[in-house]
């Protein structure tokens, strides 16, 4: 038993019945493991007709090589284009301080259990309040956000528990002075000793021109020039 296949003749005027169809062109989109990250892409047409074909933007994930010709024309055979993707690298977290405004736990684990508490943080006002150097975040089992320190414990990160320990607003009008021992002006924004022109007492209210940051730190140039810093355990916000 025979099984015969047939393709239609082709419609050329010199009647030879040749075809002028072309092999198609097919776009994959992988990972350099060769996972895939899109759905594939063929282009069609005849031979001889130019193809170009594009990268895709896919979340968390960037570029690496392309395997085959991005562009050309198509011919009697198939041919293929690959996009190889490898995994984003993660940008640097830029760790930042944070002040208790109530008494809290610091955990072992990023989701919260009564065996997992390593010491509690009492509340002291917030010119005394404990300070935490956060170097990472992470989630519980129930998706709550919790903040990663310095020694490699967790603690929430509700407003209502924490909070940044310098001022982040660049539009304030006024600082007052809150700390009782109170703070000087500097010359600059990098405070030294050696910059220090003028300490301010306590309730002394100040104009700010502008917000100046210094790493994870905040300063306030003030309308007479110097610099006033943003901490939160020294002034606050008229």
């Amino acid at each position: 038993m025979f099984t015969y296949i047939y393709a239609k003749a082709g419609g050329n005027s010199g009647g030879t019945g040749t075809s002028d169809s072309a092999g198609p062109v097919t776009v994959h989109y992988q990972t350099t493991a060769g996972t895939k990250l899109a759905a594939d892409e063929v282009i069609t047409g005849s031979r001889g007709t130019a193809y170009r074909t594009k990268a895709k933007t896919i979340a968390g994930y960037v570029l690496q090589r392309v395997i085959g010709k991005p562009t050309g024309k198509l011919t009697a055979d198939e041919q293929t284009v690959t996009y190889v993707y490898a995994k984003a690298k993660a940008a640097a977290f830029k760790s930042f301080r944070i002040y208790g405004k109530q008494g809290l736990y610091r955990y072992a684990k990023p989701t919260f259990k009564r065996s997992q508490r390593l010491a509690h943080v009492k509340y002291l006002p917030r010119i005394r309040a404990k300070i935490f150097r956060v170097v990472g975040t992470a989630t519980s089992s129930q998706g709550r956000l919790r903040y990663r320190l310095a020694d490699g414990s967790y603690v929430t990160a509700r407003a209502d528990y924490v909070a940044n320990l310098y001022w982040q607003g660049k539009h304030y009008r006024k600082l007052v002075v809150i700390n009782p021992k109170g703070t000087y002006e500097y010359q600059k924004p990098m405070f030294k000793r050696s910059y220090r022109v003028k300490l301010l007492h306590k309730k002394t209210v100040v104009k700010v021109k502008k917000m100046v940051r210094r790493g994870d730190m905040t300063r306030y140039q003030l309308t007479n020039g110097r610099y006033l810093t943003g901490n939160k355990q020294w002034v606050s916000v008229k």
